[in-house]
């Protein structure tokens, strides 16, 4: 089938507004809360203005979220088989944590500050579970998922649709090794919502993924153990990458 365009900007435009509205807005709460003793403030601005971000997007842009892949079963994901449906959902969940795990780990082995920051100020347990594993994840994938993702499904390319949605993710993030990290995980966030549930599936892999990071940062595994952290981001690299060759390609119809 021959690939269509033609929505390519139904679906760019209001994504890229939604990213420079959020940069601008991260910017803001980097000025506000700049003598805050703790990341709490921020934090909390920056999920109180993701989430209205979204709610007027939802009105200025219509209906445009499409919170499960059914539009889509045209691509030739079966969903029928549900012991294939469990199976693939623990090798997808499980990949993205696992490779997420690893990049961060090897990150903060190379790059100390792109994971701990450069004197930034940590915010408690309770704040940054409730804005990372709920709302933030809710929002993004509302945005990138639901919507962006539907939208360029449209020219039935599933592989170049999930490539453009993962850039736009990672530029999202504003920095060079979150933007590579969170490129590289939206690619499994496409294939969740795609392969599985839609917005449920993804959100849960998200929050997932989230809460692992804030489990592995919070323990000191980073301080503590340096060899086996690099012994196991190499394995995790190595086992996402076999996945990821063998299984992903199937989940997402190449």
């Amino acid at each position: 089938m021959k690939t269509d365009y033609s929505r390519l900007p139904q679906a760019l435009i209001p994504t890229v507004i939604f990213i420079v509205a959020a940069a601008l807005c991260q910017t803001l709460s980097v000025y506000l809360f700049r003598n805050a003793l703790t990341a709490d403030p921020a934090m909390l601005f920056n999920a109180a203005v993701t989430l209205a971000l979204v709610i007027i997007f939802r009105f200025v842009f219509g209906p445009v979220f499409l919170t499960s892949p059914d539009a889509f079963k045209s691509n030739g994901v079966n969903r029928n088989n549900t012991a294939g449906h469990i199976v693939t959902g623990v090798l997808l969940y499980t990949a993205a944590i696992a490779g997420a795990a690893a990049m961060n780990i090897t990150a903060a082995l190379l790059i100390p500050s792109a994971v701990h920051g450069s004197g930034t100020k940590a915010a408690s347990l309770t704040v940054l579970l409730s804005c990372a594993c709920i709302i933030i994840p809710a929002c993004e994938e509302m945005i990138f998922r639901c919507h962006l993702f539907p939208v360029l499904l449209r020219m039935k390319a599933p592989l170049p649709c999930a490539l453009i949605c993962s850039m736009l993710f990672g530029i999202y993030h504003e920095d060079l090794v979150q933007g590579i990290y969170a490129c590289v995980l939206s690619l499994f966030l496409c294939a969740c919502y795609l392969g599985l549930d839609g917005f449920k599936s993804a959100f849960l892999m998200h929050a997932m993924v989230n809460l692992a990071m804030i489990i592995l940062s919070r323990s000191g595994l980073y301080e503590r153990m340096a060899f086996p952290a690099a012994a196991a981001a190499f394995a995790g690299i190595s086992a996402v990458c076999i996945y990821t060759y063998f299984s992903l390609r199937r989940v997402l119809h190449l």
